[in-house]
Parts: structure tokens; C-alpha cells; sequence
């Protein structure tokens, strides 16, 4: 079951571009990143084009939920967020201040 998780992430993360000149990648062990986990066991990969992201969050914990807050301006990101857990495809709530959380 985890190979099949990993599998498939890695399948979302080629399909959106990861690892071409079209995106940009934030790695989880780089200062100033312009997204923010509410968990310290928790950790992050964003991957960005312009307007849009994918956040691959993981934990070393247990699961459940983590709080996301994006920096939009960072991001390069404007107007009305929308976001959704890739591995479930269901739409996940974005407060008005670009904070989303999944669990």
C-alpha cells in the first residue's frame, strides 16, 4: 500500500511538470519557504507554475491534520484559492487568509 501511495504522488508530481524549466521547486530543508505547516513533523514539497501549486506534505508522525499557510505572494498566486487533496480528489477548504488543511 505505501509503494502504491508513493507511486501514484510521484505520478501527480511528473504529470504537473516536476523536474521541467516550466516549474519551480521549494524543498523542505530551505529557509523562507512560502508555505508554512502547522506540524513540526511534518514536512513539505512545493512545486509551482506560474498561477497554480502542488504541495506534497508528509508526515513522521501518526497523520491526521496539517494546517497549510501559503504565501500567495510568493507563490505568484492571485484571486480566489481553490485546492484539492490530489490522492483523495476532493476539494479542500482555503480560508480567505490562504490557509488550507487536510488530514
Amino acid at each position: 500500500m505505501r509503494i502504491e501511495v508513493f507511486d501514484n504522488a510521484l505520478k501527480l508530481l511528473w504529470d504537473y511538470g516536476y523536474g521541467s524549466d516550466a516549474t519551480r521547486v521549494f524543498n523542505y530543508w530551505e529557509e523562507d519557504l512560502p508555505i508554512t505547516l502547522s506540524r513540526d513533523d511534518a514536512a513539505q514539497l512545493i512545486v509551482t507554475k506560474p498561477g497554480s501549486a502542488v504541495v506534497v506534505v508528509s508526515d513522521y508522525g501518526e497523520g491526521g491534520e496539517v494546517l497549510l499557510a501559503l504565501n500567495t505572494q510568493r507563490l505568484e498566486m492571485q484571486g480566489q484559492l481553490t485546492a484539492v487533496d490530489m490522492e483523495s480528489n476532493q476539494p479542500v477548504e482555503v480560508t480567505a487568509r490562504a490557509r488550507c488543511g487536510s488530514t
